[in-house]
């Protein structure tokens, strides 16, 4: 089985680099048994061992310590479809609600502040937005597919300015933001290509610079000139925006991240060692009657096409202090949600775990020793959640 090489990777292969090792740094702190080694071209290589940095006493934690959400009634705290989320720097928590077509703002003590915007077309109304995210100026600027623009407003919910959103194509949840010089990176596509392409606005409207992500969805099942359907546990390219400038990707078929300079030079490699998890007999059954609905349609299934292992990890976070934070896959019956963290150089620390099962495609983020994300209970009922991340200095 044949995969395709993801374009986003730098000039040179990453097996040529490694054929280029030069010295290896011991790195620090001690208690970390990895190392890191610096290739001619500048390129570092990171490698850690299944281990981490951490042990019992100073690994960090997920406490859950505060939810947002009613199950019935009509307050603001009633949730219908969350689709982005901000915090500010007063620790209020911004909600995108897209079926209200607007904003709610509930205080660090989780109660409702006020809320704004509104469905429609002028100044400070949405049709469909799809993300939001802080300026280094202190401004809030929702995404607004419906409507073509990008719309600020400050803190206190009042509607400053708008620009123009360039691409029609829009990803959720959103994942692009702002740079520490004012760039507002985006999705598109090509226009001549139709490939998918991240979009930096520049602090001046009419500037505009594009950078190429890659095609490869990984392996599909498809119905030629139809549709297609992921094959269940295959490998697939992962990427993150990171606001330093940086672009963070990997195929998941192995334990390899890379990090990029946004349209430009790889900086560095994380790998790690780990053992994959098996997918089981029930788990493989369970994949292939989820797609019935493909079948109906005249698609085909190969079993053998399944990998006989998961992903050696699902999604990238990257937190406003640098850490990433990397979604490991969970064994069959397994409850909640693990994640790898690695330090800004790469070192690996250890796992954290979440009794809490945070979906893979919302809203997620950590802010200094807080997370917040989107959870929906057995009732299908959306609730916001903070998390303290305890044991974080």
């Amino acid at each position: 089985m044949q995969r395709r090489v993801p374009r986003v990777l730098a000039p040179a292969t990453a097996v040529t680099l490694l054929l280029l090792l030069v010295g290896c740094v011991e790195s620090r702190p001690d208690e970390w048994r990895g190392s890191i080694d610096t290739l001619q071209n500048g390129v570092v290589l990171v490698h850690n061992p299944s281990t981490g940095a951490w042990d019992s006493a100073s690994a960090w934690r997920l406490v859950e310590d505060l939810r947002i959400g009613a199950v019935e009634g009509t307050g603001p705290d009633v949730l219908g479809n969350v689709i982005a989320l901000e915090v500010d720097a007063e620790g209020r928590i911004f909600v995108l609600e897209s079926q209200a077509k607007e904003i709610r703002v509930f205080g660090r003590d989780g109660v409702f502040v006020r809320s704004f915007g509104r469905e429609g077309a002028g100044p400070g109304e949405f049709k469909s937005g799809f993300g939001m995210a802080w300026d280094p100026e202190g401004r809030l600027w929702v995404a607004d597919a419906g409507n073509a623009r990008y719309a600020a407003f400050d803190t206190a919910g009042q509607y400053i300015t708008q620009r123009r959103r360039p691409a029609s194509f829009h990803r959720v949840p959103f994942p692009g933001g702002f740079d520490r010089a004012g760039g507002l990176y985006d999705t598109g596509l090509d226009a001549s290509s139709g490939e998918e392409t991240m979009i930096r606005l520049a602090p001046e409207p009419e500037s505009i610079d594009t950078f190429p992500l890659t095609e490869d969805e990984g392996e599909r099942f498809e119905i030629p000139q139809r549709v297609s359907v992921v094959v269940p546990f295959g490998a697939s390219l992962v990427w993150r925006f990171d606001p330093r400038g940086y672009l963070w990707h990997g195929m998941n078929d192995s334990y390899r991240i890379v990090q990029q300079r946004m349209g430009g030079d790889t900086v560095r490699f994380i790998e790690r060692e780990y053992t994959p998890i098996p997918v089981t007999a029930a788990e493989r059954t369970e994949a292939i009657e989820r797609l019935e609905w493909f079948t109906r349609q005249g698609g085909t299934i190969e079993p053998s096409r399944i990998p006989g292992e998961k992903p050696a990890f699902r999604n990238i976070t990257v937190d406003d202090a640098g850490y990433l934070w990397v979604r490991l896959p969970t064994r069959e019956g397994e409850q909640g949600s693990v994640f790898d963290v690695f330090d800004p150089e790469g070192r690996y620390l250890g796992s954290v775990r979440s009794d809490v099962t945070l979906p893979l495609y919302q809203p997620l983020l950590i802010r200094r020793d807080l997370l917040y994300a989107v959870v929906t209970d057995e009732l299908d009922v959306p609730h916001v959640v903070r998390m303290k991340i305890e044991g974080r200095l």
